[in-house]
C-alpha cells in the first residue's frame, strides 16, 4: 500500500472535521428547536428552562463519566472544544 502524501492525509483530517460539524450543528439546530417548543408547551420560565438545561447536562455527562468516572476529563475536553468552536464563530 503506497504512503500517503502528508497534504492528503491533511485533506482528509479537513473533510472529517467539516463532516462532524455539520453533523454536530444540524443536531444542535434540532435540540434548540426542540428546547424551544417544549419551553412554550410547558409555560417554562427563563429560570426554569435554563436550571433544566444544566441539569440535563449534568446528568449527560455523569452518565457519560461511567460508574468510576473515567471519562469525565474527555467530556470536559469535548465540551472545551465546543467552546473554542463557538468562540471562534461568533
Amino acid at each position: 500500500m503506497p504512503e500517503a502524501k502528508p497534504a492528503a492525509l491533511e485533506n482528509y483530517e479537513k473533510q472529517r472535521q467539516e463532516e462532524f460539524i455539520k453533523r454536530a450543528g444540524a443536531f444542535t439546530e434540532d435540540l434548540v428547536a426542540y428546547i424551544i417548543d417544549e419551553r412554550k408547551r410547558r409555560n417554562l420560565t427563563d429560570n426554569e428552562t435554563i436550571f433544566g438545561l444544566a441539569l440535563a447536562n449534568i446528568n449527560l455527562r455523569n452518565d457519560y463519566g461511567g460508574e468510576k468516572g473515567e471519562l469525565l476529563s474527555e467530556f470536559d475536553a469535548v465540551c472545551y472544544q465546543a467552546q473554542q468552536y463557538w468562540d471562534s464563530n461568533t
